[in-house]
């Protein structure tokens, strides 16, 4: 579903993603740490393995 926009994004921005696709479910749990990390609107740190 987002592959399209991601790859348009990628072009576009020229800039690397990593896209996390929750369900509504997931996003609104109280308990998923990566959700809540979402919702505050904090940049998901990542590693680069190069």
């Amino acid at each position: 579903m987002t592959k399209d926009a991601e790859i348009k994004t990628v072009r576009k921005f020229k800039v690397a993603l990593d896209v996390l696709t929750l369900t509504p479910e997931e996003y609104r749990d109280p308990m998923s740490l990566i959700a809540g990390t979402l919702r505050k609107g904090i940049v998901v740190p990542t590693v680069s393995s190069a």
